[in-house]
């Protein structure tokens, strides 16, 4: 399945919303993200698998002699492959011996259907899969091709949920090339495509947060909506550097918030850029936190 929509329209909030019940249910549920200006082949899915296998070493002594050896039966002789990826997964199966030199479409072909192997260990009937592949729109062409292979494996219990800004995906990007020879070999995606909320919404979410009458919510849901279009993290940042601005406040006799002047909310204005949006979130911490931010990235 495919979620699209804009920066900031809660596309993963959306998938992430089919955690709980899928863990309930004894299932995995992994995500990965592709990168802007690092795009590694495989880097997304390689670090969702990455994370599963390293929760599943705190699993019994039991449980991973299993694992091990449903690995050997999947992956012999070619198990170097996914170790040299994933190299906790060396961790379960022990040293893995070197594998045969091919040329260099036979190397991608040997990779994706060993890699389709490994999948089928973790996606099964008593235990399913859900991985989530983030921001699509900067996956490069070798991520595509495994994404396309995975999703054309009749023999796994795996449902793929693809998250992208469509806004920046055009008739000449490798995902609507690679959706298309995918509609070629028949298969087909459902989509959901995620768009801004409306006035009601806006006025609907501001009633259950802020416990404002319906004329007081109205108003503020009007002006929230003009300086936003609706995104739904626009419409959370306003609110909340609104309340940090003192100009929304938390009346704890009423139980409720307040705010005294629309025309004060509206004169502060609003960015409708992320990176200004969050360049002025960071402006708002103390030196000293700043700098720590500044050395963790």
């Amino acid at each position: 399945m495919l979620v699209t929509g804009a920066a900031g329209m809660g596309k993963s909030a959306v998938v992430q919303a089919l955690y709980e019940p899928l863990t309930a249910r004894r299932g995995y549920f992994i995500a990965g993200k592709f990168e802007q200006f690092r795009r590694t082949p495989f880097s997304a899915v390689v670090a969702a698998f990455k994370a599963l296998v390293t929760e599943l070493l705190g699993e019994s002594a039991e449980r991973l002699n299993r694992l091990r050896n449903d690995l050997a039966d999947a992956l012999s002789p070619n198990g170097r492959l996914i170790t040299d990826v994933i190299p906790q997964v060396e961790l379960i199966t022990g040293p893995q011996p070197p594998v045969e030199e091919l040329g260099a479409a036979e190397t991608v072909n040997r990779f994706d259907a060993v890699f389709r192997n490994f999948v089928r260990v973790f996606a099964r009937p008593q235990h399913p899969v859900v991985l989530l592949l983030d921001d699509l729109q900067w996956a490069d062409a070798a991520s595509l091709n495994l994404m396309r292979g995975l999703l054309t494996d009749e023999h796994q219990s795996l449902l793929l949920l693809g998250a992208y800004r469509d806004n920046e995906v055009d008739a000449n990007h490798p995902l609507t090339a690679m959706l298309a020879r995918l509609a070629e070999d028949g298969g087909t995606l459902p989509g959901v495509a995620l768009k801004p909320l409306s006035t009601d919404d806006v006025w609907q979410l501001i009633r259950d947060t802020t416990s404002a009458s319906m004329v007081e919510a109205a108003g503020l849901a009007d002006l929230v909506v003009r300086n936003t279009g609706g995104n739904p993290l626009f419409v959370q940042e306003l609110l909340k550097t609104r309340a940090d601005d003192g100009l929304m406040r938390f009346d704890r006799t009423a139980g409720k918030w307040t705010w005294d002047d629309l025309a004060e909310i509206r004169a502060k204005g609003f960015t409708e850029s992320v990176l200004d949006l969050m360049v002025a979130r960071l402006g708002r911490l103390d030196d000293g936190t700043r700098t720590t931010l500044q050395a963790a990235a």
